[in-house]
């Protein structure tokens, strides 16, 4: 179609030429910058704001150029723009959802709007309707909650609050169970054999339950050998629910908008394709410092006691999401311990908690979330001495404080809670982060090199079980913390050789350090197939040491090239120099068919101690 015959002249026709449309919004979960609107894409949305009902205010950084209504435009490019051809080229080159701003924030937060669109948006996006006959009230589909017994979502909601809430205790749980209870409700059933839409409209109530869903369905999938399907179905169930991640949905406070982002990122590290853990902990952090939630409030403030235990419950389960993925990147810790005030959350059950008061006749449910913030708070001294130029105590010397270091992280181990798995792992990984090589300390004494050497290998050994059959999977933590660890074995078996050759034989060291190739290679075959460009780079600077270990041709000191000492140095400093971010494939690269995101009771953990009303029972300890 020409815009001449419509009747434009040359400066109008030269003016809508140079707007161009919004750019694509990056399909991969890692996105390092927050993405920037186009005042072009930005100018073509307001344009329209007679017609798309769906819009959202400017943001901030929009120019105020491009801040113009439709009372200034002649009735010729009036007729132009609202032309349905012109429309139909607009709405194809707008993201679907309620605003651009909101997708835009999707992006901010982590998530990828390309990977969680329903079917029925990605019509919508493709439809040639124009931008005018969209409906200003938006609505989500819910066919596939709708597709589970109610029973079935009750069971999988109390899976959470026994297993999860007792370590993250971010939400509350009479009010999840309030806000089950209204989905449910509002959840269209057919009558009469008659069916009816399967959509509601957008809803925090259905967002916080989609999100708990997501995660409870994978708890435990590895037991009973259905990984793969458990992982399809909540998939599905986080792609539709998201789409309830909108302006348009009211949040009930500013602390609710923090406890969606921390579900998001739980469900992140299970499937990093479809959030990035990094942007999403920082975005968490960085709302609660906003709301001051790192400082203890004063009586002043009037607020209730359950408001208070919350806000420190919210802070804490940031805290240490913050301080595992910062120690698993490498990266600053967002606020350091010393600025931090707030007093840890009640252990006592929920129900002994409201706005009245405490009920200190209740049980102690608490205990692990507690032991984890002490773990975490011994993680971050760890982090800012080493990493950070954090001063010691005065007149202590280097080896007095890794002697107290580690002795608060060995007392921490031997307390008289359960243990898992991620409990041995999270010692023996604390004890690599106390002694291994550092910008403070480039090149450890001989003991501590041995100490990091035998406890990296100790927690690829603990990785491994939780990696075949864990309860909770974490494969994206799972997968930097294996690649961080084995860089630090490279190091020590490079310098440290001889000590390490009294303690174990060629033949121990051989399996010791190929466990962390089968680790690696087990999460790629798993579903995040990038993982096996770690294990290429470990296995080509391993190959050296081992080469000379057996043949000793050579002295294992002496065994890298420059080139690959440089390599080496680089990979272990927290640089920008890291391998390219990983990012989570489909399992074999094979697309998912529709029968995986179907109801399957059958692939399902479901577990005695859920279905019996056991408050004994063990909660799950995750690291």
């Amino acid at each position: 179609m020409k815009l001449a015959e419509l009747g434009c002249d040359d400066a109008e026709i030269q003016e809508l030429d140079r707007n161009e449309p919004p750019s694509v919004l990056a399909t991969t979960p890692m996105i390092d910058e927050p993405a920037q609107i186009s005042s072009s894409g930005t100018e073509i949305r307001e344009q329209n704001v007679a017609v798309e009902h769906a819009m959202s205010s400017p943001t901030p950084n929009t120019p105020s150029r491009c801040r113009r209504t439709s009372s200034g435009r002649d009735a010729t490019k009036e007729r132009v723009i609202a032309s349905a051809e012109i429309q139909s080229m607009i709405n194809a080159t707008l993201p679907v959802g309620p605003s651009l701003t909101d997708v835009v924030r999707r992006v901010r937060m982590g998530l990828t709007p390309s990977l969680v669109l329903s079917p029925e948006a990605k019509e919508q996006a493709q439809s040639k309707t124009p931008a005018q006959n969209r409906d200003s009230e938006p609505e989500a589909d819910v066919s596939i909650l709708a597709s589970l017994p109610s029973h079935v979502v009750h069971t999988l909601v109390k899976k959470y609050m026994q297993r999860m809430l007792p370590v993250h205790p971010f939400l509350y749980e009479p009010t999840i169970w309030e806000q089950l209870d209204r989905v449910l409700l509002k959840i269209p059933r057919p009558e009469g054999g008659r069916s009816c839409p399967q959509t509601v409209g957008l809803d925090y109530d259905f967002l916080v339950i989609y999100l708990i869903l997501s995660v409870s369905t994978t708890l435990g999938s590895a037991k009973v050998g259905h990984g793969a399907r458990c992982m399809a179905f909540s998939e599905a169930l986080f792609k539709e629910g998201i789409r309830h991640l909108s302006q348009n949905a009211a949040y009930p406070s500013d602390m609710a908008w923090i406890q969606v982002t921390l579900l998001i990122l739980q469900y992140a590290s299970i499937n990093p394709k479809l959030g990035n853990v990094w942007i999403l902990s920082g975005f968490a952090m960085r709302n609660c410092l906003e709301l001051g939630l790192h400082r203890e409030v004063s009586e002043s403030m009037g607020l209730d006691p359950l408001t208070i235990d919350l806000r420190r419950r919210i802070f804490w389960a940031a805290y240490c999401m913050d301080r595992s993925i910062c120690a698993a990147l490498q990266r600053p810790l967002s606020i350091p311990d010393p600025a931090i005030d707030t007093s840890v959350m009640s252990v006592l059950e929920d129900r002994c908690i409201t706005s009245r008061g405490l009920d200190h006749r209740g049980q102690a449910t608490k205990k692990l979330a507690i032991r984890w913030i002490e773990y975490r708070r011994v993680q971050s001294t760890i982090i800012e001495v080493h990493f950070q130029g954090r001063l010691l105590e005065p007149q202590q010397t280097w080896q007095e404080w890794l002697a107290a270091t580690e002795r608060r992280l060995w007392e921490w181990y031997q307390s008289d809670l359960p243990h898992d798995g991620w409990t041995e792992f999270a010692l023996m990984h604390g004890l690599v982060m106390l002694h291994r090589p550092s910008s403070r300390v480039p090149l450890p004494s001989s003991t501590s090199m041995s100490t990091a050497f035998e406890a990296a290998c100790s927690s690829a050994k603990s990785c491994r079980g939780q990696i075949l059959s864990g309860y909770f999977p974490r494969p994206w933590l799972a997968a930097h913390h294996t690649f961080e660890t084995a860089l630090v074995v490279l190091f020590c078996l490079r310098h440290n050789f001889e000590a390490i050759a009294l303690q174990f034989s060629p033949n121990e060291i051989f399996d010791m350090t190929k466990l962390f190739t089968s680790n690696l290679l087990t999460i790629s075959s798993q579903g995040w197939t990038e993982v096996s460009e770690y294990a290429a780079i470990y296995e080509r600077l391993l190959g050296p040491l081992l080469h000379a270990i057996f043949t000793r041709s050579r002295s294992v000191s002496t065994a890298y090239t420059p080139e690959q000492e440089e390599e080496l140095a680089r990979l272990l400093y927290p640089s920008p120099a890291h391998p390219q971010e990983l990012r989570f494939a489909d399992v074999n690269g094979l697309r998912v068919t529709e029968d995986l995101f179907s109801f399957d009771a059958g692939v399902f953990n479901w577990e005695d101690d859920l279905l019996a009303n056991d408050a004994d029972s063990v909660p799950l300890l995750v690291f």
